[in-house]
Parts: structure tokens; sequence; C-alpha cells
């Protein structure tokens, strides 16, 4: 089995029977890189539950999204604050996702 980023709990909590795990500290690199593969995988989940038109799974999907969200930020080190500027002026200069637009074609000129 493939190394597999889990919650900082797991290693205290019953295993279920017929299973050993085990666990090891992931270096700062494997850690951000570890986050980067979760992000994909959470966000995979989300559209899961969204399909499946599921909302109690929607909510449990997009609140581990954001646990690992937040688990970027803080090891990157970027402020709240920097992000929110980031997202203002890109709603400012291109809006938000709120009126469903789709783009249908690319034309080259």
């Amino acid at each position: 089995m493939a190394k597999k980023l889990v919650r900082d709990n797991y290693p205290s909590l019953p295993q279920p029977a017929g299973k050993f795990y085990s666990y090891t500290k992931a270096t700062r690199q494997e850690f951000i890189q570890a986050l980067s593969d979760k992000i994909v995988e959470e966000a995979l989940e989300v559209k899961s539950a969204i399909q499946k038109k599921n909302k109690k799974d929607i909510k449990i999907e997009l609140a581990d999204l954001k646990e690992v969200l937040e688990a970027i930020q803080k090891n990157l080190r970027i402020k709240n604050s920097d992000i929110m500027s980031e997202k203002i002026h890109k709603r400012s200069k291109y809006g938000g996702f709120e009126k469903g637009i789709m783009q249908t074609e690319i034309k080259n000129s």
C-alpha cells in the first residue's frame, strides 16, 4: 500500500478487524506533496457527492475539502488576507461563479 495522508488522530483510533496500519511522519516536502494529492482526492469526492445529489455527503466532503485547503494555507504560510485580496481582485475583474455562464467555443482568429 502506498503512503496516504490521513487525519492527525488516525494513529490513536481503533483499527478495523483484520487490518494493521503503521504510520510515519512525512518530511515537509512529502507533506506538501501529500496535501496537493489530497486536495484532488477531496475535490473528486465533492464532485461525486454532487452527482449523487446527496446533500449530507456534499456537506461532509466540502468540510474535508476546506480542511485540506486550510492545511495547505497554514503550511505554506499564506495569510487569509492575501487570499481574500486575490479573490476580490479576480471577482472585480472577471466576476464570480453565480450566474452559471458556460463557455461553449473558442475560435482562433
